[in-house]
């Protein structure tokens, strides 16, 4: 599976949208974006690797219930 998807920081809102042509920006909940944070390490308004984006975007997707 490839995980394609644009990141979008506005101050401290998060929006997330997958490759996926019927999916819209969708914002990250500020808890999801705290458990993340805490989950994985990774700050998300800092720059980040290739590999921790995935990471980090991964664990947004999860808890916004996408793999449910």
């Amino acid at each position: 599976m490839i995980e394609t998807f644009y990141f979008m920081i506005t101050g401290i809102q998060i929006f997330l949208k997958p490759m996926y042509p019927y999916y819209k920006y969708q914002e990250v909940p500020q808890h999801a974006v705290h458990h993340c944070m805490d989950f994985t390490g990774i700050n998300p308004y800092e720059k980040m690797t290739g590999n921790e984006e995935v990471r980090i975007a991964d664990c947004f997707i999860y808890k916004m219930g996408h793999y449910e």
